[in-house]
């Protein structure tokens, strides 16, 4: 596979981060107490902890 070996993790990681983002967006806006900043605070946080997982996995 080519494709896989173009890109690093981190952009596929990215691009996953943001086609689950999106349509989850569009779903959750739809309930009236849904805050989107809240989600977006928690989601950034969750991916951000997978990076910092995998960056001090992989120095170790």
């Amino acid at each position: 596979m080519k494709l896989l070996e173009l890109f690093k993790p981190e952009i596929w990681l990215t691009a996953l981060a943001t086609i689950i983002f999106i349509p989850l967006c569009r779903v959750l806006g739809q309930n009236t107490n849904f805050a989107l900043f809240k989600f977006g605070l928690v989601f950034v946080g969750v991916i951000a902890g997978i990076y910092l997982y995998a960056y001090y996995d992989m120095r170790g």
